[in-house]
């Protein structure tokens, strides 16, 4: 299969030919099922038209997966036009090549797996904290409170902020701007107008300009405080670790990444702990067993987050751009061509994954470590997701301390169906439950 010189994909790579409007709105409501549909007709290998990308050419064939992953930093790039006003131009996340890699070398000193685990003891406390809050005996839904609990542990691990009142008012501030992120409003390019200051966008920009401003009043308070040798949080590692004008990030790349820190470690985090509820909380074997699990120190718990993040991935798809001609698996694409290995495909081959449609968590334990081509929550390559150890340690700690110290129920029969809001896949109902009962157990993260 190839695509022309002038990047127009072919007729030798298939895909529906549905109007671009069409399309997009079968994508956006039902992903799992319009791709699925997509890959029985046309195989593992076609096309989709939607707005702000053009034509992507998506990819579930584990080997197309492997050569995507395989690219070199300067094969391959990313569009950062729609994520640019959110994260800014100096984000790690909007940044190609050797800027991307320098970023992603310096940023990793927060993420060594020693300084990882002295987060442990905060994500508890966070979660403890919030959980003595939930109510008793009435359905709600869980997701505000994970969202709750993960912005809550992003603001004292990246930030340091241990102080009740400028805690609060941090808080205070984010939140109004997280919520006005994940507006179509605003993530669509199209509609980024300031009609007078009285628009969406024009609101975004103004809570987005206080963000920005907090951040930089936070980097140079830090920088002048007296105790920052002796703090682990992640801003003071970061500015600790800057030696020369080659190994340091300077204001502008500090606070573009601690704001895609906040975006990108917060919400998404506590979209999968959502899922993880919701799938225990309706397989009461599997809840058993994990509870067990917990009592004896074993792997399930493992498993579990892994079988979630596979049955429930937050992300869909991961996005590239080639910039040069590049064979991935049997078809042959030309520079300028996007292609989207699928997460959510990839994630139900059945060749990989019998009876891919079941939450099963021990298939991890009976056929070993994930296949890194068909196990892609965190994406892959050069641009896998440098937080990705931090979140399974975050969902491994939340999930411990609630189920150690309550006991919930299901507010409804089914399990959750699947909503887009925006780039993320999350429990239609927030994932509705009922406290039955505070155990007062807990149990000390390891």
């Amino acid at each position: 299969m190839t695509v022309t010189a002038d990047g127009e994909i072919a007729a030798a790579v298939p895909g529906p030919r549905l109007p671009m409007p069409v399309q997009t709105v079968l994508y956006g409501l039902w992903p799992a099922r319009y791709l699925a549909h997509c890959q029985r007709r046309f195989g593992d290998a076609f096309t989709l038209r939607l707005p702000g990308l053009g034509t992507l050419v998506v990819l579930a064939d584990p080997d197309a997966i492997r050569d995507v992953f395989g690219l070199r930093a300067d094969a391959c790039r990313t569009d950062p036009s729609l994520l640019e006003p959110f994260l800014g131009r100096r984000s790690v996340l909007a940044l190609d090549g050797e800027d991307h890699q320098r970023q992603r070398r310096l940023l990793s000193r927060a993420f060594h797996a020693e300084t990882m685990q002295s987060y442990a003891a905060i994500i508890e406390r966070a979660t403890a904290a919030d959980v003595d809050q939930w109510p008793l005996g009435r359905p709600f839904s869980l997701l505000p409170r994970l969202r709750a609990i993960t912005l809550d542990v992003i603001l004292r691990v990246v930030f340091g902020l241990d102080d009740a009142d400028r805690l609060n008012g941090f808080r205070n501030q984010l939140e109004p701007f997280l919520e006005g992120a994940g507006s179509l409003l605003v993530l669509n390019p199209g509609f980024r107008r300031s009609l007078g200051g009285y628009s969406p966008w024009a609101r975004f920009s103004r809570l987005r300009a206080e963000v920005l401003a907090a951040l930089s009043g936070e980097i140079n308070r830090r920088r002048s405080a007296g105790d920052l040798e002796r703090r682990r949080d992640v801003l003071s590692l970061l500015l600790r670790a800057q030696v020369d004008d080659a190994n340091q990030l300077d204001d502008e790349e500090l606070r573009d990444n601690l704001l895609t820190m906040v975006l990108a470690g917060h919400d998404t985090t506590a979209t999968a702990l959502a899922w993880a509820f919701d799938l225990l909380l309706h397989h009461p074997s599997v809840l058993e067993r994990l509870m067990h699990d917990l009592e004896e120190g074993g792997a399930y718990l493992g498993a579990v987050i892994m079988e979630t993040l596979r049955v429930r991935p937050v992300i869909p798809d991961i996005g590239r751009t080639l910039v040069h001609p590049a064979r991935l698996g049997t078809t042959t694409l030309a520079a300028g061509t996007s292609v989207a290995p699928s997460i959510l495909l990839a994630h139900r081959r059945p060749d990989r994954y019998p009876d891919p449609d079941r939450f099963r968590p021990e298939r991890f334990l009976d056929e070993g470590a994930p296949d890194l081509l068909t196990w892609i929550p965190f994406g892959g390559g050069f641009r896998r997701c440098l937080g990705a150890g931090f979140a399974t340690l975050e969902m491994e700690v939340v999930l411990r301390t609630v189920l150690t110290s309550c006991r919930l129920r299901p507010a409804g029969a089914r399990a959750e169906r699947q909503r887009r809001r925006v780039v993320t896949l999350r429990p239609r109902h927030g994932t509705r439950v009922v406290l039955e009962a505070r155990t007062g157990r807990t149990s000390a993260p390891k």
